[in-house]
């Protein structure tokens, strides 16, 4: 780990750390709005929301402690009483969550676990939609993005076929075109250059039982 990284991890994790899932939502004032992501990467995303929203609150979570560190880097100098981190894999934390607690989940460019053998390894199924589904307000969005093909089929088939979510997508653009205000990640613009194409799911909570 590079010594910027290593110096920011070392002062900002500690301030944000969620130290165990049932204290997920500890923020030190009352956010209008909790938004979680799910595997935030190098956490570009997650930096520039906090910055645009600081009446939200943000939880990420991601398990491999060089994304950590970069995002720690990306706001080492900012005001953190919107973020709360969770450096571990997201299921533990979202099975502590309170019902109806979040207002946005976003999962962007997660692993695709391209071979047959390995699709239950995908964050999307049966099950994490159950518990997405618990966790997310009535009306909720579920905002999915990837560059891999099959990954992409993968997460509207589950979802659809879980019928608690509906597809908010009208037309073919609807999940070519970036929603309004986005921003590209690094991830997301190296695989525009090795010439993939992003798709953009998005999915609202239905209010039922």
């Amino acid at each position: 780990m590079r010594p910027a990284r290593q110096t920011a991890l070392e002062k900002v994790l500690p301030q944000i750390a969620i130290e165990s899932p049932e204290a997920a939502l500890d923020f030190p004032f009352t956010p209008e709005k909790v938004w979680l992501e799910i595997g935030f990467g190098n956490g570009d995303a997650l930096a520039h929301w906090h910055h645009e929203f600081p009446n939200t609150g943000f939880i990420g979570c991601e398990p491999f402690i060089n994304g950590v560190s970069n995002f720690c880097k990306l706001v080492a100098n900012d005001d953190l009483k919107n973020i709360r981190i969770w450096n571990d894999i997201a299921q533990p934390l979202m099975a502590a969550l309170p019902d109806a607690s979040i207002d946005r989940v976003y999962l962007l460019n997660s692993d695709p676990w391209p071979k047959k053998r390995h699709h239950r390894r995908r964050v999307i199924q049966q099950e994490s939609l159950d518990t997405l589904w618990r966790i997310m307000k009535p009306g909720a969005l579920l905002i999915l993005t990837t560059d891999h093909q099959s990954l992409a089929e993968w997460m509207l088939e589950q979802t659809l076929r879980h019928s608690k979510f509906e597809w908010t997508a009208k037309c073919k653009a609807d999940w070519q075109t970036p929603p309004e205000g986005w921003l590209t990640t690094r991830y997301e613009g190296k695989g525009a250059v090795a010439g993939r194409s992003q798709v953009y799911l998005t999915f609202r909570k239905v209010d039922c039982e």
